[in-house]
C-alpha cells in the first residue's frame, strides 16, 4: 500500500476513539451541586449554626440533608472521574490488534437480583466501589487480530470478544477470554462508524501494515495515573 492510499484510509477510518462525555458532564454538574450544597448546609443546620426559617429544630432538616447528600457524593465523584478519564481514548487500532481501555471495575451480578433490587443494589455497589477505590481503577487490554471475534449481540451494538494472549489457544474457559460491549452512547461518534472501522481493518490485513505498532507507542499500565 502506498503512502497516499494509507493517508486516505486514515482519513476515512480513524484509529482512535473517545468515549461520550456529555451525560457524565450533566450528572456531575447536577449531582455535584446537590451533594456539595447538602454536605455544607446539612451539618450547619444539624449543629444549629443556621436556624430554619420555620423555627423548628435544625437537626430535623440537617440530619436527612446530610445523609442524602453523603450518599449522592460518591456518585458525583464517580461521574466527575468518568469525565476526566474519558479525555483519553477508550479504543485504539494498531497493526497487531485492538487496544481497549476500560474505566472502573465491572461486577457480574445475577439478573434476578438486578430485577428485584435494581436501584438499591446499584447504590450499594457504587458505595462499595467508592470505599475500596475500585471505581477509579482502569484496565488496558490488547487483543491480537487473530484472537478477536467482533459481533452484534442482544441490545448491544458492538461486542468484542478476544482470547487473551496468555490463554491456551484451544481453551474455551471464560476466564481465558475478554468481553466488552458497546452501546449507542459509548463513543463520541456513531457506534456504527466505530464498528465499520474495526471490521475494515480486521478484514483487510494489508491496510493494517502501515498502522502504528503498540510495541513502539504504548506500554502496559493498570491505572490511569500510570497512563499519564
Amino acid at each position: 500500500m502506498n503512502r497516499q492510499q494509507w493517508n486516505t484510509d486514515l482519513e476515512k477510518y480513524p484509529i482512535r476513539f473517545y468515549g461520550r462525555t456529555w451525560i457524565f458532564w450533566a450528572c456531575t454538574l447536577i449531582l455535584g451541586h446537590i451533594a456539595v450544597f447538602g454536605c455544607i448546609m446539612g451539618p450547619l443546620f444539624w449543629l444549629d449554626i443556621i436556624k430554619p426559617a420555620n423555627g423548628r429544630p435544625g437537626y430535623e432538616a440537617g440530619i436527612p440533608l446530610t445523609i442524602i447528600s453523603s450518599l449522592l457524593m460518591p456518585f458525583a465523584i464517580n461521574f466527575a472521574f468518568q469525565v476526566y478519564a474519558l479525555q483519553w481514548p477508550i479504543l485504539k487500532i494498531y497493526k497487531e490488534g485492538l487496544w481497549i481501555r476500560t474505566i472502573g471495575t465491572p461486577i457480574k451480578i445475577d439478573p434476578v437480583l438486578i430485577a428485584l433490587f435494581g436501584l438499591l443494589l446499584h447504590i450499594l455497589i457504587t458505595l462499595w466501589q467508592f470505599i475500596t477505590l475500585q471505581m477509579f481503577q482502569t484496565r488496558t487490554v490488547r487483543l491480537r487480530w487473530e484472537d478477536i471475534d467482533t459481533k452484534q449481540a442482544g441490545n448491544w451494538d458492538l461486542v468484542i470478544a478476544g482470547r487473551l494472549n496468555e490463554a491456551n489457544k484451544d481453551s474455551f474457559d471464560p476466564e481465558d477470554w475478554y468481553y466488552i460491549a458497546y452501546g449507542a452512547d459509548s463513543f463520541g461518534m456513531s457506534v456504527a462508524k466505530v464498528k465499520g472501522v474495526v471490521f475494515y481493518f480486521q478484514n483487510n490485513p494489508d491496510s493494517r501494515e502501515t498502522l502504528p505498532s503498540w510495541q513502539d507507542t504504548e506500554s502496559p499500565f493498570i491505572s490511569l495515573l500510570q497512563n499519564q
